[in-house]
């Protein structure tokens, strides 16, 4: 039965009516735990490319951020109920700027790695001393090529404990996508593609990506034409299963390298200044189905999150109206946005079970989760916190979430002035918001 319900733990700026199937589901048990004081005058602790800003293994969990001096902070503890251990680096970052964001990651050894402080910039790299170690030891070089104008740097763990590591060479407009690969035991990186996606000097690629259980590499892009936002177009997806040598389109056929906006087709049209948003998140089920999460505006309606997903061969479409305002995406520098970025989740037991996490302004900025049990048909929004987090956006401990599918989430109020702006507010505490019993 569908009802039309109101939403009332909501604090509304206007009046929504959002229809949802309402079905019988467990409440979720929520508990938070806090660090410390963080940079909150822009976004860049809180963007959603950080990829990633909680890391686990099974035993310790390990978190970054910038504090108000531009200082590179990490906190550790033990898994599940530990105290968190903070610890000042030698490393800094231009905190003015919400592109320069922190990466972690943890090889299959132990040994953590971290990456901060780029927009078309040199490569900032550090490893661990020693396994799970917050002391480091800064390197110059991964490959020591194609590493002067370095953004968006991602770390990917793999199922056999190596790392993949992705990033943009070039600039906005201007720019192609780079794989690197570390071997765990030989502790060296390696040069996988140095033109995986090209942009021809024409335009660049704005990516998503996930890896499976199995080890297969999903990867999708939105195309943009210049520094502004309005010129994102259309949606691309290719996948990998050997690490990242050889690729292959959706339908299994292997593709040319570098692939260019001319080889490849998009899985689903979408026209310039249709407000769709770069860099989001996708994932994928066992039985290697892709989910890509994003929100653009369609035509004579308002701008809404989707979910684009292949089911027997053909891309499916689910829209979610969620959104009562519009608004027009364009511009260039980070984005004052009302709405964040979504990151999707799949049930590792049930494919038909997705979460979107997300924030938006008409709501009071508070984090917050659709989920729905049948595919997208219908969805029950759940508030997570009755906190203002600002211009947040979602990040999460990945491991935690696939292995025993617990979230937690990383919560601090930041406030994005629009265009690359600082707002002069005091640093707020950095949380983990703890989620389980999600059924």
């Amino acid at each position: 039965m569908t009802f039309p319900i109101k939403l009332s733990s909501i604090a509304w700026l206007g009046m929504f009516i959002f229809s949802v199937t309402l079905f019988e589901c467990a409440s979720p048990k929520i508990q938070q735990t806090t660090i410390g004081k963080a940079w909150s005058g822009n976004s860049v602790n809180t963007v959603i490319f950080r990829q990633a800003a909680i890391v686990s293994n099974d035993n310790i969990q390990i978190t970054a951020y910038y504090n108000d001096s531009g200082q590179l902070i990490l906190a550790k503890r033990n898994l599940p109920n530990g105290g968190w251990i903070t610890v000042s680096t030698p490393f800094k970052g231009n905190i003015e700027d919400a592109h320069n964001s922190i990466s972690l990651a943890i090889d299959g050894n132990g040994y953590i790695h971290l990456a901060w402080n780029h927009h078309d910039s040199a490569l900032n790299y550090a490893i661990s001393s020693s396994p799970m170690n917050l002391e480091f030891e800064r390197l110059d070089r991964m490959i020591g090529d194609l590493e002067d104008k370095v953004t968006y740097p991602e770390f990917r763990l793999m199922p056999n404990g190596n790392l993949i590591f992705l990033y943009r060479n070039g600039a906005s407009g201007n720019g192609q996508l780079v794989l690197n690969s570390f071997n765990k035991k030989e502790k060296i990186w390696q040069r996988t593609q140095s033109l995986l996606i090209d942009g021809e000097g024409l335009r660049n690629p704005y990516w998503q990506s996930y890896v499976s259980d199995a080890g297969r590499i999903h990867l999708s892009w939105v195309w943009r034409e210049t520094w502004d936002a309005s010129t994102n177009h259309d949606l691309y997806y290719i996948y990998s299963d050997d690490g990242g040598k050889e690729w292959k389109d959706y339908n299994n056929n292997p593709l040319t390298l570098p692939i260019t906006k001319k080889t490849l087709s998009s899985i689903w049209n979408i026209p310039p200044n249709s407000s769709l948003i770069n860099q989001t998140s996708m994932v994928a089920d066992h039985n290697e189905t892709p989910f890509i999460a994003t929100y653009w505006r369609e035509e004579n309606k308002n701008v809404q999150y989707k979910i684009i997903y292949l089911k027997n061969g053909l891309w499916k479409k689910v829209d979610i109206p969620l959104i009562s305002d519009n608004f027009q995406l364009g511009g260039g520098g980070t984005k004052k946005i009302p709405i964040s970025r979504p990151q999707i989740l799949v049930s590792a037991n049930d494919s038909n079970r997705w979460y979107l996490l997300l924030r938006y302004d008409n709501h009071g900025n508070k984090i917050e989760l659709l989920q729905t049990k049948n595919a997208g048909q219908s969805w029950v929004l759940k508030s997570l916190s009755n906190y203002n987090y600002g211009d947040w956006e979602p990040n999460i401990d990945e491991f935690l979430w696939r292995k025993r599918q617990k979230l937690h989430i990383f919560g601090l109020r930041v406030n994005q002035i629009d265009g690359e702006g600082v707002a002069k507010i005091p640093q707020d505490t950095l949380k983990i918001i703890e989620v389980s019993n999600l059924k």
